[in-house]
């Protein structure tokens, strides 16, 4: 499927990017055109460099950077996403791990009189509402204006944009991700083989984006119903072991396809590998250790 799409994902540890990277792999050219949308954090490492070279984003959480990310979101998709040969976004919208997300989110939950979730978190939309305001077309009601902006005559700058820029888009992508034992790995347990083999389940729904609403406290909604969904999965999965697309009832769009293993590429997996163990040495060992050196010895001087 090569058009151009969001992908939602649930987020429990640092293993959910290589496990998603795994199974979009195999996925058509579409490994290769996708933009992440990832916590600010990740840009301090070596993974993060290269995201940075790659096209991806990174948002700074929490309420005083919101707004001011979102309209940093806005105008990456305009000058990266619009202009280059990507198609899928990559987004998790519960905003951070589940561990560090879950008892803010009950709350919030409890509070607003919302199913309590215990597997995922209720998730964000503002990211997500950004993308749709700027790659469907959308009417003033439904438009978040996050920069207000006319031309000369009176149009909108978006407006004229969108008649030169044809990239639209079509789906939503729901990616329930599942660790047997609700044990999710970390990407260093797996990268030290730390972790034993274990089957990682992966359920899609797709939606087309005529089925989705675009109306803040429409998506909204929708959003919340999703991830309610994926508790029952996820709950199903873990007391019972029943895969995750038997507890789906939902009716499909498209047909569904049969349950398969995803067959891992050796020789590209140990490429990988390789690859992230020489640029962890080099990121460490050449550039930041150099500057820890040189701050202590300063600091040697203050303390």
């Amino acid at each position: 499927m090569d058009d151009e799409a969001v992908v939602l994902v649930n987020h429990q540890s640092t293993s959910d990017v290589p496990v998603v990277m795994s199974a979009i792999h195999n996925k058509s050219l579409v490994s290769g055109r996708v933009m992440w949308v990832m916590d600010d954090i990740f840009k301090y490492t070596n993974f993060g460099w290269i995201s940075y070279v790659h096209g991806d984003f990174f948002i700074v959480q929490g309420k005083e950077a919101r707004s001011d990310s979102l309209e940093k979101l806005e105008s990456h998709i305009n000058s990266m996403y619009k202009t280059t040969f990507k198609k899928w976004i990559i987004l998790f919208p519960e905003g951070g791990f589940l561990r560090k997300r879950r008892f803010r989110s009950q709350e919030f939950a409890k509070k607003n009189q919302l199913p309590v979730l215990q597997h995922v978190t209720l998730p964000r939309v503002g990211a997500l509402k950004v993308i749709i305001d700027n790659l469907t077309p959308q009417t003033t009601a439904n438009k978040d204006s996050l920069t207000p902006q006319t031309t000369a005559n009176g149009g909108s700058p978006g407006a004229q944009e969108s008649q030169s820029n044809q990239k639209t888009l079509k789906w939503i992508i729901d990616m329930t991700v599942g660790y047997p034992g609700a044990t999710p790995y970390n990407s260093h347990g797996m990268f030290v083989g730390y972790w034993p083999p274990r089957k990682v389940q992966i359920h899609y729904r797709v939606y087309p984006m005529s089925d989705v609403p675009t109306d803040r406290e429409g998506l909204t909604n929708w959003m919340y119903k999703r991830y309610q969904e994926k508790e029952v999965f996820l709950q199903e999965f873990y007391t019972k072991s029943k895969p995750l697309d038997e507890s789906d009832e939902e009716k499909r769009y498209m047909s569904r396809i049969e349950r398969r293993d995803l067959e891992m590429d050796v020789i590209v997996a140990s490429l990988c590998y390789l690859f992230h163990v020489c640029s962890f040495i080099f990121f460490w060992y050449y550039l930041y250790s150099p500057v820890f050196r040189i701050l202590g010895f300063f600091l040697s001087f203050i303390f």
